[in-house]
């Protein structure tokens, strides 16, 4: 914002915040945690990239800014491990637990950038 990086707040005009925006129409956004664990069972990524894209951004920035960045340890642990099921399981918690937690939070950052546009 103003051209300065503010750290845990998002520029509702940058990639990909301003898609957003557009996310309120796209009733399968956000790709379901299972599906970017494993990288199958999803739409195509060639052909739904922003989707997989934005999904992963948002479940990034959930994990490393929610709550004054409890799971931000546990994420790199994760990252460091190989970044898949079993390491998510292992370093951050279960899928239906993250997952019921990230998705409001997706929407709130949905509805946040789709006000401010």
């Amino acid at each position: 914002m103003d051209g300065q990086l503010q750290p845990g707040k998002i520029d509702p005009t940058a990639y990909p915040a301003w898609w957003l925006a557009d996310a309120a129409d796209k009733r399968d956004t956000p790709i379901p945690l299972e599906v970017l664990l494993s990288t199958s069972g999803g739409p195509d990524a060639n052909t739904h990239f922003n989707q997989y894209y934005l999904s992963a951004w948002s479940l990034t920035h959930f994990l490393l800014r929610r709550d004054n960045g409890r799971h931000a340890g546990s994420y790199r642990a994760f990252l460091e491990s190989g970044a898949d099921r079993n390491a998510f399981l292992l370093h951050i918690g279960t899928i239906e637990t993250i997952e019921s937690q990230w998705i409001p939070y997706f929407w709130l950052q949905a509805t946040s950038a789709a006000e401010s546009r």
